[in-house]
């Protein structure tokens, strides 16, 4: 029992310390100097945090990361010189809690220890990222006080019950995978934005260079998800942005049927299935925005509480213009197989080609 003590709370302090390494050393050793805790026999080895020495150095870095927090992108900066130290450190501390234990005890507190103050840090990290995109300042000194608050309260905790340390541990760990997927979506989506603009030719792709053939695990998807027969007339690349019943930043498909008028769906692939989300369309129910990294349509349902969104890579900027134009102006509609300017489903007719 008091082995499962010592390891739940030193995986408690390494949570602490992943959000903000320097304010975990100094409040406990400032604890123990002042009175307010007193250590019990498993847990005298943190006696050397109130050391007067280890307490300044951890206070003055605190002071740094405490102005340094609430700056933004400065703070990013913060994060990604730590992303090595706060994870080393928390394994110290657990090094230092078990004393002399057994050597595979060691290795085992590290690399637990390492691997939650890692996980905490990346949500910190990248939560800061996100915040960062915002315009305004003041969220970033919120989400620095609460992270601060954080660790106060966490302490607080530990010290009333160190089991508390296992329950942190797992929260954290937890929260982190779940987030870090949504994090990763984010940033995969917008650095293959940012490569593809580097990277795009000079001659902008044509109005009518768009694919009428669906990827063959599109085409079967699409079959087995919708009811009735299914032909696509037009398949254009992009990214979902807010969709329903589908994550965002996943790569997929804007597909349009034969049917008078066309139906609209978005179909990819996320989190191992794939998705079908069907866009009500209606004429003069979208908006194209130009963007510097990417495009966004935007669709206004009146079944949806919030508008569906959908990204489209600047290099296929005409295409989208095109295909969603296409669609509003259509009366009896060109991707109609019976129509007799379109005899073959997902080819423009002469009119919209000449548009």
């Amino acid at each position: 029992m008091e082995t499962l003590q010592l390891l739940a709370l030193a995986l408690g302090l390494a949570s602490l310390a992943g959000v903000n390494l320097y304010l975990t050393v100094f409040l406990s050793g400032l604890s123990i100097q002042q009175g307010w805790l007193t250590l019990a026999e498993p847990y005298t080895a943190l006696q050397v945090l109130a050391d007067p020495v280890v307490m300044t150095v951890a206070g003055i870095f605190f002071l740094l990361e405490f102005f340094a927090d609430k700056i933004p992108w400065v703070d990013s900066i913060w994060d990604s010189v730590h992303t090595f130290i706060r994870p080393v450190g928390a394994a110290l501390l657990a090094v230092l809690l078990l004393g002399e234990h057994s050597q595979a005890m060691e290795i085992v507190a590290i690399l637990l220890a390492g691997g939650t103050a890692f996980a905490t840090h990346s949500l910190k990290a990248t939560s800061r990222l996100l915040i960062n995109a915002s315009p305004e300042p003041f969220s970033n000194i919120a989400a620095s006080l609460a992270e601060d608050g954080l660790v106060v309260g966490g302490l607080f905790l530990l010290a009333w019950n160190p089991l508390v340390g296992l329950a942190l541990a797992v929260a954290a760990l937890f929260v982190a995978v779940f987030l870090g997927t949504k994090v990763f979506r984010l940033l995969r989506s917008r650095g293959g934005f940012a490569w593809r603009k580097l990277t795009a030719s000079t001659d902008a792709p044509k109005e009518e260079t768009f694919s009428s053939e669906a990827p063959l695990d599109l085409d079967c998807i699409l079959h087995q998800q919708i009811t009735g027969e299914v032909r696509i007339a037009r398949c254009l690349p992009c990214v979902s942005g807010k969709l329903p019943s589908a994550p965002s930043n996943v790569q997929g498909h804007l597909v349009a049927t034969c049917d008078t008028p066309p139906l609209l769906f978005w179909a990819g692939k996320a989190s191992f299935r794939f998705r079908v989300v069907p866009i009500h369309f209606q004429t003069g129910s979208h908006e194209f925005r130009k963007g510097f990294l990417f495009d966004k349509a935007i669709f206004k349902i009146p079944s949806a509480k919030k508008p569906l969104t959908l990204l489209f890579d600047r290099t296929f900027r005409a295409p989208a213009e095109h295909f969603l134009a296409s669609l509003s102006k259509t009366k009896t509609s060109p991707l109609s197989p019976e129509s007799p300017e379109n005899p073959e489903c997902g080819q423009l007719n002469e009119t919209d080609s000449k548009e």
